[in-house]
């Protein structure tokens, strides 16, 4: 059962760390912690990283979301 050995888990998660930590660096932490949880639960789904990161950058401008505080605004940098 490969994908149950830690080698296996860190390598499909490595992007999503990596990602979480470029992140950190740009926005707030709440903001962070959510799209990679996001992301990370995406890929649980079986999505592959690119489209799971591209679902979450999508969530970002459902202004239903952000009116109930279930996501954070991004700076408008992003």
């Amino acid at each position: 059962m490969q994908f149950l050995t830690p080698y296996y888990l860190l390598t499909q998660i490595s992007p999503i760390v990596q990602y979480g930590v470029g992140e950190l660096s740009l926005t707030n932490p709440t903001h962070t912690i959510t799209e990679t949880a996001l992301i990370a639960y995406l890929m649980g789904l079986g999505f592959d990283y690119r489209t799971a990161l591209a679902i979450v950058e999508s969530w970002e401008c459902n202004q239903a979301l952000l009116r109930d505080g279930l996501l954070c605004e991004a700076p408008a940098n992003e």
